[in-house]
Parts: structure tokens; sequence; C-alpha cells
């Protein structure tokens, strides 16, 4: 038993395991807390097959069978001969094969234009139950304040010298281009302690000359109606210039950083993108006087917005790595390049069918998503590389006879060299594959039920996933590997053909 499902169970637990260890590399923190999950329980599952499992086998393996169980039993072996003998014959037919490649084809083409309709979306009705508090107020916040007031807090961390006008204006600048921007409030929308400031000592007028501290910015703090702005400027004590060098030196206090609030409206602002164009501005002005005064600006939905930018690239970066290490791993165990190209279609045919299709019924992209498109491409592993590596592995198999690939005398003397291997196959991982697919969709269907986005979308993509991956497995495989077993003697016969012809052609 270990012989013949040893390697094909290793192939499928390596690259599982490879999957989520590369998921969890290059995912956020949630993400890569599930991957390092799944990749532990997968690693202990094999330990578990290899092991205990393996033992109990050997235990019991030749324990008493009773009649009526063993005349079951032979019963069985019977239906499913006479099935196997029925489906390899009708797969082995290259008119089904070809027809099967062409609506294949087709469900590629279909899966690659919902591709280009990959949307993103953080919402957060896809993380609560549809009876959230939480998601009763995020409506209230879309509906009666972020399209009036969305704010922006921009943190200048050098002002530098208020003293100096020019540094001052330059400060005016920062504030003005925010105020400028196309879905800016304006001035009056805008929280700037130098307005007040300005405002302050021009009221001084004469009383500066007399009394050079009553236009500090300590001073300005202190009185009553500007006490507020204390809570925007963080003070330090530094010492003057002209008492430097006294024993006891005066220290004044001066703004170390400062921050000031501009808001900014519009519907479209409930939108994600839109809030990604406005943050982007936003950046765009900091930049511009960063070097000066090393500026940086916050918003509430910063965060969320990077994250949307980062999982198209993490998604497709994580997609590629990982699937690149799965075949690689494949090509470990299965030592012929056709097989090898063969499964990678697979895999990469049942992810992109997952995704492309889960876009066009409405699902857009997001963490949980991304998750997910690391877990597909380790479940979509499995069934491929079974088929795929017994049906490698069966020229060698045929000439020996086990219980769980006994064929036929009559099946041997009548039937094609591929129609053996395919018997061989199935025989051997046909029904334990559909087992294995049908027992796993019925674990994730109990998901579907559940009110709440990401256990529908999880067991909706488990199930896309395993039964596209499963029908790949007895369906599209059989009918890639039969038009291969024919067009592959026949390009070698043309090639030998056109040999002969140059050897016989005069030189």
């Amino acid at each position: 038993v270990l012989i013949e499902t040893g390697p094909a169970i290793t192939i499928s637990a390596f690259t599982n395991i490879l999957a989520f260890v590369i998921g969890a590399y290059s995912s956020p923190p949630e993400i890569r807390l599930f991957c390092i999950g799944n990749a532990v329980c997968i690693f202990m599952d094999m330990l578990y097959q290899l092991t205990f499992y393996t033992a109990v086998m050997a235990l019991f393996a030749d324990s008493a069978v009773q009649y009526s169980e063993k005349e079951e039993s032979s019963r069985l072996k019977t239906a499913a001969q006479d099935f196997l003998h029925w489906y390899t014959g009708l797969v082995s037919n290259w008119k089904v094969s070809l027809a099967v490649m062409l609506i294949w084809v087709v469900y590629v083409g279909g899966a690659i234009v919902g591709l280009f309709y990959v949307s993103i979306d953080l919402s957060p009705q896809k993380m609560f139950l549809p009876d959230s508090k939480l998601i009763h107020i995020d409506r209230i916040r879309n509906k009666f304040m972020v399209p009036f007031y969305t704010p922006a807090t921009v943190v200048v961390n050098n002002p530098g010298n208020l003293s100096d006008p020019e540094n001052v204006q330059e400060l005016l600048a920062l504030k003005h281009a925010f105020e400028s921007l196309p879905d800016a409030i304006g001035p009056e929308s805008t929280k700037f302690f130098l307005d007040d400031y300005i405002t302050y000592k021009e009221s001084l007028g004469d009383e500066l000359e007399a009394d050079p501290d009553a236009g500090t910015l300590d001073s300005f703090l202190s009185w009553l109606e500007y006490s507020f702005w204390k809570g925007f400027v963080k003070l330090e004590n530094t010492t003057d210039l002209f008492f430097r060098y006294i024993e006891t030196p005066l220290k004044r206090p001066h703004a170390s950083r400062f921050i000031f609030i501009t808001g900014y409206h519009g519907q479209h602002l409930v939108s994600w993108k839109e809030k990604g164009h406005l943050l982007k501005s936003l950046r765009e002005q900091v930049d511009r006087f960063g070097r000066q005064f090393n500026a940086t600006v916050f918003s509430d939905d910063a965060f969320y917005i990077d994250l949307l930018e980062a999982i198209p690239t993490i998604t497709w970066q994580s997609f590629l790595a990982t699937f690149a290490c799965v075949i690689l791993v494949c090509a470990m165990f299965i030592n012929h390049i056709a097989t090898v190209l063969f499964v990678s279609m697979a895999i990469l045919a049942t992810c992109v069918g997952v995704f492309g299709y889960m876009s066009l019924l409405g699902f857009s992209l997001d963490p949980i998503i991304m998750s997910i498109a690391i877990m597909c491409i380790g479940f979509s592993v499995d069934i491929p590389a079974h088929v795929s590596f017994h049906y490698h592995a069966a020229r060698s198999y045929m000439t020996k006879k086990g219980t769980s690939s006994t064929l036929s005398s009559e099946s041997e003397g009548n039937s094609s060299k591929y129609r053996l291997r395919l018997q061989h196959t199935l025989c051997s991982v046909g029904f334990p594959v559909v087992q294995a697919g049908v027992s796993t969709n019925l674990c994730a269907l109990p998901l579907a039920f559940v009110p709440l986005y990401m256990a529908q979308v999880f067991a909706f993509a488990m199930l896309m996933c395993i039964s596209i991956s499963l029908i790949h497995g007895v369906l599209i495989l059989p009918a890639m590997f039969c038009l291969y077993d024919r067009v592959l003697p026949l390009s070698h016969h043309c090639s030998s053909y056109i040999q002969k012809r140059r050897k016989c052609s005069p030189s």
C-alpha cells in the first residue's frame, strides 16, 4: 500500500505545506496565522497516516472476514470493474476526449475573462454577522459623516522657527495645499493653530515692543480662549541663544511638532476606491513639503486602503511563488515532463476557474479571498497529482497484480495500452479520489448556511475548488493523456518518415 500510495501522499502533503508556508511568509498577520495552522495540521496528518494509521492497518489486515462480507465485496468489485470498463472505453475514444478538451478550453476562457472583472472591497459587512451593531454603526457613518466631513490629520514633525516670517509662510502654504485639493471643504473646515497665533500676535501691536515675552507661544497658549490648542501642539523647552552661557540659562518653550486637521466631502468618498484616490492626493502634498517639515498624514481608513493596494500584488506574487514550488515538488516525484505539464495545467485551470467565476458571480478580492487563493493551490494539487502519478507509474504496475490493480483478462486482451493504464489508475485511486472529494465538499457545505460572509465564501470556494479539481482528475486529465498518447506516436511516425525521406533524397 505504501509503495503505491506513499509518493502520492508525500506529493500532496509537501505541496500543501509548501503552499501554506509561502502564504505565511508573504501575507498579513491574520492570514499568516491561518496558513501556519493549516501547515502544522497537514504535517501532523501526514505523520498520522505514515505511522499510527499504517500500524493499525498492519494489525487488522489479516483479520477474519465473514462469507457474507466477502460475497458483498465481490459483487461491489465486479460492479466497479464493469463501470470502469465502460468509463475507460468512453474516455479512451479520441472523439470524446477531443470534445472534453474543447469544453475545457471554453471553461478556461470564461475564467480568464472573469479575472479582468475582479474588484477589491473591504467593507465591514464581510467581517461580522448581519445583526452586528458594528455594521449598523458603519452604515450611519457612511450615510451621515463620510459624505459631509472626512477628516485628514497632518502631523508636522519639524515645524521650524515660528518666529521666522518666511518659515510661517511655508507652513501656511502647506495648509493651503491641503485646502486646495478637489474634494476639500476649504479653510472653514481646517483647525490650524497658526491662524489664531498670527491673529493673536497682530492684536498685541505695540505691546510686543514693551514686553517681547507676550508674543511667545507659551503666552499664547496660556490664554483661556486659546488653551484648547494645547492638544494640537507639543512644546519643548530650549535654551535661548542670548542666555546660553549664563549659569542659569533661560529656557523658552517652542513647538517641537504640531498637528492640524482639514476636511473633505463628497458622496463618492463612501467608495473605498475614491478613498484611496483621496489618500494618494494627501500623500502627494505631504511629499512636497516632506524634506522641510517632515510632515506625515493620518487617515482613519489609511490602514485598510494600504491593504487594498497590497492585496492584488501579494495575491499574485504568493500565487506564482506557490504554484512554482508546487510544480517543482511534483517534478521531483513524477519524472515525466508531459505529465508534470498536464498537472500544472490542471492546477492552474482549477485556481483560475475558482477566482474567475467567483468574480463573475459578484465576489470581490479581500483578505479572505487572498487566504483562499493560497489554500486553493494546495487543495487543487491533490487529486491531479494522485491521478497523474499513478498513470505515469502504471507502466511498471501493470505487470504486477495486487488488490488495488487487478484487471480482468478480457480487458487485458481487448483494450489498448492507454486504456489499460487508465484502468489501472482509476482502479487504484479513482474511487478514493471521488470519495475524498465528496466527503470534503460535505464537510464544507454546512458553512454555506452560516449567515457570515467569511464562512459562506470559504464554503463556496471550497466547493468550487474540490469539484473542479475532481473533474480534472477523473475526466480532463484522462482526456489529455488519451490525446497525448495518440498524438505522440503519430508525431514520432511523421518525424521518422521525414528523416527517411531526407536520407533517400539525393544530396
